[in-house]
């Protein structure tokens, strides 16, 4: 969550449009950094393997429906017929996940720097220096605890 807060905090202070193109570069930099750190850091039998894992499967594949008998098939055929718009299968949830989490860090990010202007509008607010030369080492882990600001 911080981290995908910060990058759309990071993104929307951006003015220019050469200034967005560095900076998210800057940004899939830092959340490739991970995968990055692992091809350095792991062995190249735990590469290996995680290379060859075979994907987990949630669903039953196409070998397994061809070997269900003709009743079990007829079940599926009866669920999917009683299935409701909101069960739709065909659904990106990925990706509507996806759209869903931004739009709500968007949304935090006008809602705590940004204010409306007399044409209803909305316009940064101006931003300002620290309050305290020294930062809270325990606010990175909980931003509710006083002296995050």
């Amino acid at each position: 969550r911080m981290a995908a807060s910060c990058g759309v905090f990071f993104l929307m202070e951006t003015a220019g449009i050469q200034d967005v193109i560095v900076n998210v570069t800057a940004l899939s930099f830092i959340l490739n950094l991970d995968e990055m750190i692992f091809s350095l850091f792991s062995h190249k039998a735990v590469q290996h393997i995680i290379e060859h894992m075979e994907p987990f499967k949630t669903r039953p594949g196409v070998q397994e429906a061809e070997n269900h008998s003709m009743k079990r098939s007829v079940e599926e055929v009866e669920r999917d017929k009683r299935r409701t718009c909101f069960e739709c299968v065909f659904l990106p949830w990925r990706s509507v996940a996806v759209v869903l989490l931004s739009a709500v860090f968007i949304a935090e990010y006008y809602w705590k720097n940004c204010k409306r202007n007399a044409r209803g509008g909305w316009v940064s607010i101006d931003g300002h220096t620290p309050l305290r030369p020294a930062y809270n080492a325990w606010a990175l882990i909980l931003p509710w605890v006083e002296g995050a600001e």
